[in-house]
């Protein structure tokens, strides 16, 4: 996990920003989001599933709101609650104008 791409994007203040990350179904892994409070607020949390395939993969839509104007790091975490090693990780340089 030490070689994380970062992926961009560019936001207008208090405008919400939408990032979509892919879900491994009923496995129990869940993203969790870590980034600045003061600086960008989570709207929103949810999860879609594919009610179609049985043990599909789900999509989980995070909602942000930028606050401050500025660059900021926003590192997502693929892992089990119960366990201390993500198995994924993802990381989003937001640009806030």
């Amino acid at each position: 996990m030490n070689d994380i791409q970062a992926e961009k994007i560019s936001a207008s203040l208090h405008s919400p920003v939408k990032i979509m990350l892919n879900s491994r179904g009923a496995a129990g892994y869940e993203w969790q989001a870590m980034f600045d409070p003061a600086h960008v607020r989570l709207i929103t949390k949810q999860r879609i599933v594919n009610r179609k395939a049985l043990g599909a993969h789900a999509k989980i839509i995070f909602n942000f709101q930028p606050l401050v104007k500025g660059d900021y790091e926003i590192n997502f975490i693929l892992n089990r609650p119960w366990e201390n090693t993500p198995i994924e990780q993802k990381l989003y340089l937001l640009h806030v104008v």
